[in-house]
């Protein structure tokens, strides 16, 4: 994985996506308050690693559009998406 930004903070990691095309990865709470809000999609991830012991989702911001490897990588994940 190419990790271009760090952002330890939630509230920060959720402004970053919702005010850009970036995709993050992050905890139940956080993204079910911000996609309640409208800032964000998620998606929870199928088959994430066993070391990861609480669920995880992707996010994004909802309306924006998104470059072709984002959107294909987003597309992959929601084709393997747990509640199908």
């Amino acid at each position: 994985m190419n990790v271009k930004l760090e952002i330890n903070d939630n509230d920060s990691i959720i402004s970053a996506v919702s005010e850009s095309n970036y995709i993050s990865i992050m905890s139940e709470y956080m993204a079910d308050n911000a996609e309640k809000a409208g800032l964000i999609k998620i998606l929870e991830i199928k088959g994430y690693p066993e070391i990861v012991r609480r669920p995880l989702y992707f996010i994004k911001l909802r309306e924006k559009e998104l470059s072709e490897l984002k959107k294909d990588f987003w597309e992959y994940i929601k084709k393997n998406k747990k509640n199908q």
